[in-house]
């Protein structure tokens, strides 16, 4: 604890210090920037006495008459093209009447009253920088710097205007880096606002005498700096006032803090982070030892018990404990293994798992020792032989001991399980065949026969090869049944569907039950040729059983079929589509006679048939015989 207080103690000691130090330098360089604008300014001002000097002065000597104005028009050429910072140079009588003028693309909106009405009743020689004036003969804000020129008797005889583009000033300011939030502002000494860095449009005009920032600088004198919120855009700053040396001007310089200081908060984040994780490692390093020699202790106890616990379990349990060397030979066989496999235990030692194991079933153990499959515990089934030479089931439970000396398992006999588990295998293997098969036909039902389609579609759709579709409709059945009764009836569905499985030649082939009297014949890699032959002789077949139908145009019993044949996922892109096609073939053949067959086209809107064939035409049971 006395560690972490000391460490936090220096650390806070030296952000603190930190912060002080940035401050510090901010407050320097704004005093520095604001003494250099302060004389930026004073100069650029009076550059524009100068050049009214020397026009009062050549005014005054040829007498300050308006003759005389015109006549120095060059002079006021010359001096507005020597000083590049003039806006222009204007003369005025006292009346207000312009006498000569220059620079400006536009004479003057109106007559400098102030300033006429001020040198009028001051005849001292100092300029007068008087309040910014908009528009007056540029658009935008401009500075007005005046002087007072006089008649030979003395009196006053008009004043002569310069003028200085307050953006100038502003368009300068911005050249300076103060940071994203900084200001660079200037002001008269009455609070009126001439030019800012940020623009001067809603800053030029603006009286600022009555806020907090101006009442500071009244407080703070000519020249200071002070930590003040702006009133222009709410921002706290470091701010540097200067008053320029001659004239009524003021220079405002600001750092925002947020800017000065957002270097420091990350040095104090940066570096927070390396105090908390070293405080963190000095209080995990105090725990671990204030803790080591308790866990010390404590695991001993805990090991003795443990070992303890083990012989006690591997003594009485039903299962048997086997512990392998990295070679995996037995070390150590707990003596349930003479219940278990009928061996003493020391029957057992420096033998290899491999010893007894049923050939077939060792690749498997193999692999459960091996180092990779050994990280978490592995469990294997196989068989083993016993004591007598019967082949037992087992089930071992193998994992790596974490010293690296070998590896230990836990070996039950599971015998009575897997022969319960393969009866039950069987036993569901004969449920499902039978949840499969139509009860009163003997062939596939319909269930059967949808999850048969699906699977021949995609695999015929994978290979790209022939699917072929019968579906089957008994001719007159319901005739049939109403006359001879559903006993006859259901024994005529037998004899068909007996008829239909005889018609199957490969194993592939399925006959179905599809529903009441309609049967199906699902023939993958069978083409529209072979498809059409069986069918027909499954027409065939159901005629030669000869089984009475007084309904039928033959008089014995006869099937209509509609047969498909198509490779899946090119003309037919689906099992509905397939068994649409073939229905719409079976509708087309019974509509056409019954007692035929024929064959659909692969588009959905027409039925192919086939040319006309005896096999086709209803027949009279004297023609078939």
């Amino acid at each position: 604890m006395l560690v972490c207080a000391v460490i936090l103690t220096v650390f806070g000691w030296d952000m603190w210090s930190a912060r002080k130090f940035r401050l510090s330098i901010a407050e320097t360089e704004s005093s520095t920037l604001a003494r250099s604008l302060a004389d930026h300014v004073e100069a650029t001002v009076h550059v524009a006495d100068i050049a009214l000097v020397g026009v009062v002065e050549q005014l005054e000597i040829g007498g300050g008459s308006p003759a005389q104005a015109a006549r120095i028009q060059g002079a006021l050429n010359e001096n507005l093209a020597r000083w590049g910072r003039l806006q222009s140079l204007t003369i005025f009588d006292m009346k207000g009447n312009r006498l000569a003028g220059t620079g400006a693309r536009r004479p003057p909106s109106a007559p400098p009253w102030d300033a006429i009405a001020f040198h009028n009743t001051h005849p001292y020689w100092r300029p007068r920088v008087g309040p910014p004036i908009e528009n007056w003969v540029e658009p935008g804000w401009s500075l007005l710097v005046s002087r007072r020129f006089n008649a030979r008797d003395g009196t006053a005889a008009g004043v002569a205007v310069a003028t200085i583009d307050l953006g100038y000033f502003s368009s300068f300011y911005k050249t300076f880096d103060v940071g994203s939030s900084g200001s660079i502002m200037l002001t008269d000494e009455d609070g009126i606002g001439l030019a800012r860095a940020a623009g001067t449009r809603d800053f030029t005009g603006r009286d600022l005498s009555k806020t907090a920032m101006f009442r500071t600088y009244l407080e703070v004198g000519p020249i200071g700096t002070a930590t003040i919120t702006s009133p222009i855009d709410a921002v706290e700053r470091i701010t540097s006032f200067r008053h320029t040396a001659e004239y009524p001007l003021l220079i405002h310089v600001g750092f925002s803090r947020d800017d000065l200081l957002l270097g420091w908060w990350r040095e104090v984040w940066r570096d927070g982070c390396v105090v908390a994780v070293m405080l963190a490692c000095v209080c995990l390093l105090g725990w671990r030892l204030s803790r080591r020699m308790d866990e010390q202790q404590r695991a001993e106890a805990e090991a003795r018990a443990s070992e303890q616990l083990y012989r006690l379990l591997a003594v009485n349990t039903t299962d048997v404990i086997v512990k392998l060397s990295p070679d995996h030979r037995r070390l150590y066989v707990s003596p349930a293994c003479r219940d278990v496999l009928g061996y003493e235990p020391s029957e057992m030692l420096d033998h290899s798992p491999q010893d007894r194991v049923h050939p077939e079933d060792w690749p498997a153990v193999a692999a459960a020792l091996q180092p990779a499959t050994l990280a978490s515990i592995r469990r294997v089934t196989y068989r083993f032989a016993r004591a007598d030479g019967v082949y037992v089931w087992l089930e071992a439970s193998v994992r790596s001991l974490d010293d690296g000396s070998g590896y230990v398992s836990a070996v039950r006999d599971i015998t009575s399980r897997v022969e319960t588990e393969q009866k039950l295998s069987v036993a569901n293997a004969r449920l499902q065949s039978q949840v499969m098969l139509d009860s009163l036909t003997g062939i596939a039902n319909r269930r059967c026969f949808d999850l048969l389609l699906d699977r021949e579609f995609e695999v015929c759709s994978r290979r790209a090869t022939p699917l072929s579709l019968l579906m089957i409709d008994v001719d007159h059945f319901k005739a049939f049944n109403d006359r001879f009764g559903h006993q006859a009836g259901d024994e005529c569905l037998r004899q068909i569907g007996a008829t239909l499985a005889e018609q199957l030649r490969r194993p592939a082939d399925v006959a179905a039950r599809y529903g009441g009297e309609e049967f199906a014949l699902l023939l993958p890699d069978t083409d529209r040729q072979g498809a059409l032959l069986i069918a027909e002789n499954v027409r065939s077949a159901v005629r030669a059983l000869h089984q009475s139908n007084p309904d039928s145009m033959i008089g014995t019993l006869t099937v209509s079929i509609g047969l498909i044949s198509a490779i899946p996922g090119a003309a037919v892109d689906g099992t509905g589509m397939l068994v649409s096609l073939a229905d719409r073939a079976l509708y087309q053949a019974k509509a056409s006679g019954r007692d035929q067959v024929n064959v659909a086209s692969t588009d959905l809107t027409e039925t192919a048939g086939l040319p006309p064939t005896p096999a086709r035409i209803p027949q009279s049971a004297d023609a078939e015989a």
